[in-house]
């Protein structure tokens, strides 16, 4: 649960390197650009690679034989949490593309 957190504010955090880039010159504004894309690169990674051993860890949690009632009440609960994670990757993901596409096309226009 933590990594994902770690995900969501990694990305939040760049997202607002992204807006703040417009504040400076065309080439220090596209280094930064370039980083913030690099940034969310990385909390893509970290949310799937956060979400595989959520996964694991909930399966085993989930079948082992000493756990009350309210720990499996709240593990089906929890199993919902890759699918808001999926789908956050996959925003970033079509951020990412954007701002690439974005940044190619004004390269191409000079």
């Amino acid at each position: 649960m933590s990594a994902l957190r770690n995900m969501f504010l990694l990305s939040s955090i760049a997202i607002g390197l992204i807006g703040f880039s417009d504040r400076f010159g065309k080439l220090n504004g596209q280094i930064i650009k370039i980083f913030a894309i690099g940034v969310i690169i990385l909390a893509i990674f970290m949310g799937k690679g956060a979400t595989d051993v959520f996964q694991t860890l909930h399966l085993e949690h989930m079948n082992s034989e000493g756990i009350t009632e309210v720990d499996k009440t709240i593990l089906e609960q929890s199993s919902i949490f890759p699918i808001f994670a999926y789908v956050y990757t996959g925003v970033l993901v079509i951020l990412v593309v954007t701002l690439l596409a974005r940044m190619i096309k004004l390269w191409n226009k000079k």
